[in-house]
């Protein structure tokens, strides 16, 4: 197993994971509403419309976070267990040639 390749792609999952933070405060913050948007917002209903799309958003990355998070563990998982079995592996391959 490639485990540097494979802890390469969990270190880039992680700031993956970081940059969702990032849009989640963006999206949890509460900066700009629809009244920001003044009388025209209000004629052609964008503001009503950011609004709901920032919800969205919001609700969105409620749902994909923990699903990251998931896979995160799971890759560090999968590298420690294989890291350990091919050391042993290698061990065993070692009582074997009778190193």
């Amino acid at each position: 197993m490639q485990h540097e390749e494979i802890s390469a792609v969990v270190a880039d999952l992680a700031e993956f994971r970081s940059a969702l933070d990032q849009v989640k405060s963006y999206a949890a913050a509460d900066d700009l509403a629809a009244q920001h948007f003044g009388k025209l917002g209000d004629i052609v209903g964008v503001g009503g419309t950011f609004t709901g799309v920032r919800d969205t958003l919001r609700g969105s990355l409620d749902k994909l976070l923990p699903h990251v998070d998931q896979l995160v563990a799971a890759l560090n998982a999968a590298v420690k267990t294989t890291t350990e079995t091919d050391a042993e592996a290698a061990m065993n391959l070692g009582a074997v040639d009778g190193r």
